[in-house]
């Protein structure tokens, strides 16, 4: 049987792709156990319909393609901001973990028809991702603007937005939403740091945690699927270490 290794060296079976229990979903990567602790606390569980919702807008377009009529259905959400960022004081780069109900679904026995989820038989780790700090454009401001107070809010850096360097942007979610992301690079210093800031925003209700992963580390959590990450996230890092990497090991052999 194929095997990967998690960070602390441990074997463990690779993902055939179907449903895991959810202890395989690991707590590998951790920093703050209150944090964690709360993250975690989720219990009542149930399932209604959306019926109205500040974030999406479920639409069905209808159309005639090639003479053919048809029909799809979709969602009109936000574009969005994402920042790789990379924390040179701790060689370490700096991502957010947070419960996404969306992933937990998808990772239980629930199906339509149900309007419950028993907690106790699908712990709430099934949801927890690994995520770069992001947030949607919801407000009239320049995209850097946005991610620089995205920055601050999740993890809690102030930085001036003349130190985020544009990567890319693309399309996420093209069967379903299509709506734009735009990714940004960022490297900060460890008195870059606001005390009393970071772990998203609590007016919204956001529980996040912050966690510093040592790069090499961090290298193999683009393959490690017993950590849900989102495809943003594995794309990002192989740009990190295809085009940033190689500039950091020479700044830190001084050459």
């Amino acid at each position: 049987m194929d095997e990967s290794c998690t960070n602390n060296g441990e074997r463990l079976p690779k993902s055939t792709g179907t449903h895991r229990n959810p202890a395989h979903l690991t707590e590998e990567y951790s920093a703050n156990p209150e944090i964690r602790h709360r993250i975690l606390d989720v219990s009542d569980i149930s399932i209604a319909p959306c019926t109205e919702s500040a974030y999406i807008r479920p639409c069905s377009m209808l159309y005639k393609q090639d003479g053919r009529e048809k029909r799809w259905d979709f969602i009109k959400t936000h574009d969005s901001v994402s920042i790789i960022i990379y924390n040179s004081s701790k060689n370490a780069l700096v991502f957010v973990k947070q419960f996404r109900p969306g992933v937990y679904v998808h990772n239980t026995d629930w199906d339509v028809g149900k309007t419950t989820i028993d907690v106790a038989q699908h712990p709430a780790v099934a949801g927890v991702t690994y995520e770069l700090c992001a947030g949607i454009v919801d407000k009239n401001l320049p995209l850097d603007a946005i991610a620089q107070e995205e920055v601050l809010e999740e993890t809690g850096f102030s930085v001036p937005t003349t130190q985020l360097e544009r990567v890319t942007s693309m399309r996420s979610g093209v069967g379903i939403a299509g709506a734009l992301q735009t990714v940004y690079f960022l490297e900060v210093t460890d008195d870059q740091r606001e005390p009393g800031r970071g772990g998203g925003s609590a007016k919204e209700g956001e529980l996040i945690e912050v966690v510093e992963i040592p790069l090499e580390q961090a290298r193999t959590m683009m393959f490690n699927e017993h950590l849900a990450r989102p495809a943003g996230f594995m794309f990002s890092l192989m740009w990190f270490f295809t085009f940033k990497y190689p500039e950091i090991i020479k700044r830190l052999n001084g050459s």
